[in-house]
């Protein structure tokens, strides 16, 4: 395997950063290309959110069979599998013809992009020597694609029509995918093995409340994530589009501005995660989220907006450190299938509550109850990471203490 030894960059680690681009970019594009589905099949707003719920169900849920497969077989195998699942995906939601065609295609792309996460970022661990730096430039990729689907899905659909706004991303996943298909058949990509086998940083008999621990905390930033990300189109239109409301590009436009804010934030969170004890660094950022989530329940307008862009900065800051918590409580044999049990939660339990934001909105007309959640949520994620035991360097097998 090739490798420039300035940037230290491997194909392997490209792929997965491309990769975890890809994932969140078709994660976002219905919440934005909603808007310009409402009365598509005599549904509206509230009735065609919900339609989305197996698929972010799935994403999160069909992480812990990936990253077993990821553990067993390939992660670049894996990758490409859910570059492709994507693009065909995509093309199946374009062309519903009715509500369960259209769940369908939301349910397989999010089968697709569950994929994603357990396998790329073991990858990244497995690939690098500065883990959390590399991490947050990994979260990047994944925050570009969270910043420009919104865009791309509301350009799309205001001038080409909601079915194109899965259509023309899904030619560009299949195309990425068989570029990369081609490159491994030539042997341009190859694996580091696993590290050495280490023994575990706690006593077996401690394990399991440990990690139960780190899924509960998990399903907590996991809600706040899916929430913020689902709402904010219709929040913006509600609150910033005044009389006349909002186009799907306009909205879109400024949920890309959000996400765009908070694209280098994982690189600051790398840095704090190296330099810092993990938990202090997630218990720290996720005070500061609840009261950002406090004013964004008050507030409309302009300062609305300046607060949901800092729920979104801190909870992107705060990835590293979490993802970084499950690898640091795992054997190396057992990384991807750890992270796969931290999306379980973060990914597919957590979508439990998107169905809340179109109820709520139904409920009551607006936000406020979904934003006073998030800030209760931020505050159980704080309080339970401090529960966590003491972090201790890892040791040689025989060495650990008991």
């Amino acid at each position: 395997m090739t490798q420039n030894k300035k940037t230290g960059f491997r194909p392997v680690v490209l792929l997965s950063n491309i990769s975890h681009l890809l994932a969140h970019l078709f994660m976002v594009i219905f919440p934005t290309a909603v808007l310009g589905m409402e009365g598509e099949f005599g549904l509206g707003y509230a009735e065609l959110i919900p339609l989305s719920l197996a698929g972010y169900m799935l994403f999160g849920g069909g992480a812990l069979p990936a990253g077993w497969l990821g553990d067993r077989w390939s992660g670049t195998g894996m990758l490409i599998v859910m570059l492709l699942g994507l693009g065909a995906a995509a093309m199946v939601t374009g062309m519903a013809s009715s509500p369960v065609v259209l769940s369908l295609g939301l349910a397989l792309l999010g089968l697709s992009a569950s994929i994603y996460h357990p396998v790329g970022l073991a990858m990244i661990v497995r690939h690098s020597e500065h883990k959390g730096r590399d991490l947050g430039v990994n979260g990047i990729y994944g925050s570009a694609g969270l910043s420009g689907g919104p865009l791309l899905a509301g350009l799309i659909t205001d001038y080409f029509g909601w079915r194109s706004a899965f259509m023309l991303p899904g030619l560009g996943a299949l195309a990425v995918g068989l570029a990369y298909l081609a490159h491994v058949g030539l042997g341009g990509l190859r694996e580091n093995p696993p590290e050495e086998e280490k023994e575990y940083r706690l006593p077996t008999r401690r394990l399991v409340p440990v990690f139960l621990g780190l899924m509960v905390m998990t399903l907590c930033s996991g809600m706040i994530f899916q929430l913020n990300s689902v709402s904010m189109p219709k929040v913006f239109a509600l609150r910033l589009g005044g009389v006349g409301g909002m186009s799907a590009s306009e909205a879109g436009a400024l949920v890309s501005i959000v996400f765009l804010g908070a694209s280098l934030s994982p690189v600051l969170g790398g840095l704090m995660a190296d330099r810092f004890q993990l938990r202090r660094v997630y218990v720290v950022l996720f005070f500061l989220i609840a009261p950002m989530c406090l004013g964004a329940a008050y507030f409309g307008g302009w300062p609305l907006f300046a607060f949901v862009l800092c729920v979104a900065m801190l909870y992107s800051s705060s990835n590293p450190a979490e993802s970084a918590l499950f690898v640091h409580y795992s054997p190396p044999r057992w990384h991807a299938t750890a992270l796969a049990l931290k999306f379980l939660m973060a990914l597919g339990a957590s979508s439990l509550g998107v169905p809340l934001v179109g109820l709520i909105y139904d409920r009551t007309g607006d936000f406020f109850w979904l934003y006073a959640l998030m800030g209760a949520l931020a505050l159980g994620a704080g309080g339970i990471s401090l529960l966590l035991p003491e972090e201790r360097p890892q040791v040689p097998a025989g060495e650990a203490s008991p």
